[in-house]
C-alpha cells in the first residue's frame, strides 16, 4: 500500500531492485543517474492514480521477468497531479510504466501491463524486447500500447499488444521499429 520512492542520485555502484508480492494502491518511483536493473520475482503493482513504475534516470532500465513468475503492472483511470523533481518541476507520467531512458526488456517470466489512463508502456528514450512474455492490454479510457520517442527494437520474446482506446496505436514509435525475431501480435479495437 505504499508509494515507494528510491532516491540514488549520487550512487555509483550498480543497482538491482527486486519486487515481489501485491499491493493495490501503491508504486515505485526511482531517481538515479546511472543505469540499473529492476527484476520482477512474481510481484503485482495497481497505483489507482498514477504510474506503478515510474524511471525517472535518464539511462538504461533492464526490466528482468524471472523464469516462472507472472508480474503485473498498473495504472488507474486518473492520475494525480504529478511529483515534483529536484528544481520543483512536475515529473513526467506517461504510462503504467514510464522510464526517461531506454527500457531492455529481458529474462524468461511474463510481464502483463494494464494501461486504464494514460499508455500501458512508455519511454522518452528507445526501447529493446530481447527475451520473455509482454503482455499489454490498454482499455478504452487509456492511450497506446507501446509509445516510444526514440526508437523500438524486438529481438526475441513474445510480445502481445492490444489496445482498445480511439485513435490509439499498437505501437507508436516517434522514430524507428525494427524487428528481427521473436513472435508480435497487436490489435487495435478503437476508432
Amino acid at each position: 500500500g505504499a508509494d515507494v520512492t528510491i532516491n540514488a542520485l549520487e550512487a555509483d555502484a550498480t543497482m538491482l531492485i527486486v519486487l515481489s508480492g501485491s499491493t493495490e494502491d501503491g508504486s515505485l518511483l526511482v531517481y538515479r543517474q546511472k543505469a540499473f536493473t529492476l527484476r520482477l520475482d512474481g510481484v503485482s503493482i495497481t497505483n489507482p492514480d498514477g504510474p506503478a513504475i515510474n524511471n525517472q534516470c535518464g539511462k538504461a532500465l533492464y526490466v528482468e521477468s524471472v523464469e516462472g513468475t507472472e508480474n503485473m503492472l498498473a495504472d488507474g483511470i486518473g492520475y494525480a497531479d504529478a511529483p515534483v523533481n529536484a528544481d520543483g518541476n512536475p515529473i513526467d507520467q506517461k504510462g503504467a510504466l514510464f522510464s526517461e531512458g531506454q527500457i531492455f526488456f529481458c529474462g524468461t517470466g511474463t510481464l502483463t501491463v494494464n494501461g486504464n489512463a494514460k499508455n500501458g508502456i512508455a519511454s522518452d528514450d528507445y526501447i529493446v524486447f530481447e527475451s520473455g512474455t509482454v503482455k499489454v492490454d490498454v482499455d478504452d479510457t487509456g492511450s497506446n500500447g507501446i509509445k516510444v520517442n526514440d526508437g523500438l527494437t524486438i529481438n526475441g520474446g513474445v510480445l502481445t499488444v492490444s489496445v482498445e482506446a480511439d485513435g490509439a496505436r499498437g505501437i507508436k514509435s516517434d522514430d524507428y521499429v525494427t524487428v528481427t525475431g521473436g513472435n508480435t501480435i497487436i490489435s487495435t479495437t478503437g476508432d
